[in-house]
């Protein structure tokens, strides 16, 4: 899908924000074979510290 839309629409994709539900090793895999940069969200948890 994203290189349809790179392809397509001639978008160029810098970063990909993915959910904290897709944090598993295939949807990185996929994002790595293609060069993308990506960045997953944690889930909350309440043990949140301030920095």
């Amino acid at each position: 899908m994203l290189k349809r839309a790179e392809s397509q629409l001639g978008l160029e994709f810098g970063r990909i924000s993915l959910d904290s539900g897709l944090g598993n090793t295939k949807i990185m895999d996929v994002c790595e074979k293609y060069g993308l940069n990506w960045l997953i969200q944690g889930q909350m948890n309440g043990n949140g510290k301030s920095l």
